[in-house]
């Protein structure tokens, strides 16, 4: 084994503000460190799936093996690191969707399917769902 970067991590154990459900769309990787910092006084644990909030609103499984592989990350993030609320995203022109342009309110019914679904399995959690576009982060208001 050959060590190839010198780097300190933290030994404690953390609380998680929240468990964001995020795209891998490297387009949107600054966003997401945007609204991190945005509470710097705050840990998060980021899970990064094709479509963020896809693998959960509609998934391409016959069998729920995407919707349960991320119930299964949250539920590893609340019970290892308390997370607080569950932030799931999607954004404008998602691939996963077969880059929809143009489609805010498909896109934001994709986010309701997905707050339904995660009320119905962390109904103590809150869902915070956000569209990110690419001029910023919205957040939609109940």
């Amino acid at each position: 084994m050959k060590k190839i970067l010198n780097v300190e991590s933290p030994r404690e154990h953390y609380v998680a503000k929240a468990t964001i459900l995020w795209c891998f769309d490297a387009r949107f990787a600054n966003a997401l460190e945007k609204y991190k910092a945005m509470t710097p006084q705050y840990i998060f644990d980021v899970i990064k799936v094709a479509g963020g909030v896809k693998s959960i609103a509609t998934p391409e499984s016959k069998i729920d093996s995407d919707r349960e592989f991320v119930v299964e990350q949250i539920t590893a993030s609340i019970k290892l690191h308390k997370s607080e609320a569950i932030v799931i995203m999607a954004h404008d022109e998602c691939g996963a969707y077969g880059g929809k342009r143009d489609a805010l309110d498909f896109y934001l019914e994709e986010l309701e399917k997905g707050e339904k679904f995660l009320g119905e399995r962390f109904p103590e959690k809150k869902v915070v769902k956000l569209f990110v576009a690419f001029d910023g982060i919205y957040q939609i208001e109940e």
